[in-house]
């Protein structure tokens, strides 16, 4: 999976069909290190949810907002396989909430997981089918 945030920042999920794990690369397939560890990031669930983000409007440090109340779609990568699922928050304060399609609760498999906030307009722009 390559997630296109910007023409310099597309971080890739690589699947190993051997660990049932996601290993994260970053800029131009560098591996994406552990500062702590010193060991490449993988994760067992990959989130990519789509909201509105946009400049915080007159601010010189080009800042972002970012939609966190209301309700969007996105995607629950894991086990080689996606899912689209719709995600929604009533408040600030307010616990996400994950569902299926069909309004099923999304539970997560057990691991780490990766969370993925990107702008609406990236949705069509993921590549599902990339491959070393």
């Amino acid at each position: 999976v390559i997630i296109p945030y910007t023409a310099s920042h597309f971080p890739q999920y690589i699947y190993d069909t051997e660990t049932g794990l996601y290993a994260r690369y970053q800029f131009k397939g560098d591996k994406h290190i552990d500062g702590t560890t010193g060991e490449q990031l993988s994760v067992k669930n990959v989130l990519i949810l789509f909201t509105d983000i946009s400049l915080i409007p007159g601010d010189t440090a080009g800042r972002l907002t970012v939609g966190t109340v209301g309700s969007g779609q996105g995607y629950y990568i894991t086990n080689g396989k996606r899912k689209v699922v719709n995600w929604s928050r009533e408040g600030k304060t307010s616990t996400m909430h994950l569902e299926y399609r069909n309004g099923d609760e999304l539970i997560l498999n057990s691991g780490k997981t990766f969370i993925c906030v990107v702008d609406d307009s990236v949705a069509g722009k993921i590549n599902f089918e990339y491959s070393w």
